[in-house]
């Protein structure tokens, strides 16, 4: 059995659409959870004509707004004992029909030694009406998952992996703080030593549109973030507060992690606060580098003019 957790807020357009998609699965055994966040279009409306014709569609309505990561972590908070595996679905995307076939089999190969484990994918990008965007897709098939790397980015997108339940109950609970419920229980993941496992092809269409949480991140150039940077503090008030999230993590997992990636965090978390030329310095000397070095460029701008 498969436990499918979905936010909805104001999908009403989309929703539709990814809901045909999952009911369209090769495999039948799975469970939709759906947590309204206070919709104030027909989101729930559609919901509910497609649980009239499905019992695997189940919906809560929130009784507050919680913005997507703590309404997903409502979810999983409420349905953690649901299923052996877990998989997060956002509410305006396509799931191909071997979505959950192709991810649940890679799950099966290396669960059986190792006591957490997360299968990832990738994705192709459509637009709001569902055109498929021929863009170089980045390469998320990160071949050294560890804390070092997973500091500067989070290459797993949320509505592209499976957990398995031992994982997702020691990710539990997701602080305030974090930026969203994929980073957190990637952190969590990569501390306990987890099996991560990439699929190399697509598994469904992830839309790019104005209005959804992360959609516009590949079109941010060097030169548009630049640009932004001068105007606004928004990308350095962003860097904050994921390094509050940071902090946070060690609080959750103080009772296991490792004293090196305990020490790895706190010194990353103290430089980059700090900001300055000494924290370039301690980032360069200790191999903190993203992908590409015009991103590593990027970064080190925003550490300097903290």
């Amino acid at each position: 059995m498969i436990a499918i957790l979905m936010s909805t807020y104001n999908g009403a357009k989309y929703i539709r659409e990814q809901l045909q998609s999952i009911v369209d699965q090769t495999i039948v055994e799975w469970k939709l959870y759906i947590r309204d966040d206070c919709s104030t279009d027909e989101t729930t409306d559609i919901i509910r004509e497609f649980m009239a014709k499905d019992d695997r569609i189940m919906l809560t309505i929130g009784s507050r707004n919680l913005r997507s990561c703590q309404s997903f972590h409502v979810l999983s908070a409420e349905h953690v004992d649901a299923a052996p595996y877990f998989m997060y679905c956002d509410q305006d995307d396509i799931w191909f029909p071997n979505k959950i076939d192709e991810t649940l089999k890679q799950m099966l190969k290396i669960e059986g030694s190792h006591q957490y484990c997360l299968v990832y994918s990738t994705q192709k990008l459509v637009d709001g009406d569902g055109c498929e965007l021929h863009r170089p897709y980045p390469d998320y098939s990160r071949k050294n998952f560890d804390i070092k790397h997973i500091l500067l980015e989070n290459p797993v997108y949320g509505c592209t992996m499976m957990v398995n339940q031992a994982l997702l109950k020691k990710s539990m609970p997701i602080a305030n703080s974090a930026e969203n419920h994929d980073y957190w229980i990637v952190l969590n993941a990569i501390s306990l030593g987890a099996a991560i496992s990439y699929i190399d092809k697509a598994l469904m269409y992830y839309r790019q549109h104005e209005s959804n949480v992360s959609g516009n991140v590949h079109r941010s150039s060097f030169f548009g973030r630049m640009n932004r940077l001068i105007k606004s503090d928004k990308d350095l008030q962003y860097f904050t507060q994921r390094n509050i999230m940071f902090s946070d993590f060690l609080i959750h997992s103080k009772d296991w992690i490792s004293k090196q990636n305990k020490i790895l965090i706190q010194d990353y978390v103290n430089h980059t606060n700090k900001g300055g030329i000494r924290s370039i310095l301690y980032l360069w000397k200790n191999s903190f580098r993203k992908e590409k070095l015009i991103q590593t460029l990027y970064f080190y701008t925003l550490i300097l003019l903290k």
